[in-house]
C-alpha cells in the first residue's frame, strides 16, 4: 500500500505533462488550421492577380492594335 502511495505523485506527474503535451497538440493544430486559411487566402488572390494580368495583356493588346492605325507625319 505505501508504494502505491509513492507512485501516486508520480502518476499526477504524467498525467499533467501528458495534460501539457495535449495542450501544445492543440495549440499546435489551431496554427496549421490558421496557416492553411492563410494559404487559401493567398492561393485566392494570386488567381484573382492572374486573372487581373491577363486582362490588363489584353486590354493592352487592344491599345497597340488600335494605335497601329494612327499615322505620325513629322
Amino acid at each position: 500500500m505505501v508504494q502505491v502511495q509513492k507512485l501516486a505523485p508520480q502518476f499526477d506527474a504524467v498525467l499533467q505533462g501528458m495534460q501539457s503535451q495535449a495542450v501544445g497538440a492543440q495549440q499546435i493544430t489551431e496554427t496549421m488550421m490558421q496557416l492553411n486559411d492563410a494559404t487559401q487566402q493567398t492561393v485566392e488572390s494570386l488567381r484573382a492577380t492572374s486573372e487581373a494580368v491577363h486582362q490588363l495583356q489584353y486590354a493592352a493588346g487592344d491599345l497597340q492594335a488600335s494605335v497601329a492605325n494612327f499615322a505620325v507625319t513629322v
